[in-house]
């Protein structure tokens, strides 16, 4: 998709990601499995992975969410916050959905570049 997707970001309740969350970590959907099928880092479908052989998907949007799926072990993380208040450009928020992303996969996280 040369870094291009049809996707904006998280526009849900915690409730509803936390049911989307659930459908990819307990089923054996074709859809789930077919993200892994391939050798492939960096994007697929709205979704980042970042390191050969693991189950791990991140998301994060233009202003501030997150949701990371590890299925290896069956969690989510779900990050509701914005980094567009007070104002655009919120470095502290970035860098701190980066650490709360590193701290939950176990080190490794590598995070889109944000423009």
């Amino acid at each position: 998709m040369g870094g291009l997707a049809g996707h904006a970001g998280l526009f849900s309740t915690l409730d509803d990601l936390a049911r989307f969350s659930f459908f990819y970590l307990t089923t054996a959907s074709p859809l789930v499995a077919g993200l892994f099928d391939y050798d492939c880092f960096e994007r697929t479908l709205a979704w980042i992975r970042w390191q050969k052989g693991r189950r791990f998907l991140w998301h994060s949007g233009f202003t501030g969410p997150g949701l990371g799926l590890d299925l290896e072990n069956g969690r989510a993380l779900v990050i509701l916050a914005s980094s567009v208040y007070p104002k655009r450009g919120n470095e502290a928020w970035l860098l701190a959905r980066r650490q709360a992303a590193n701290t939950f996969f176990g080190g490794g996280y590598r995070e889109e570049k944000q423009e």
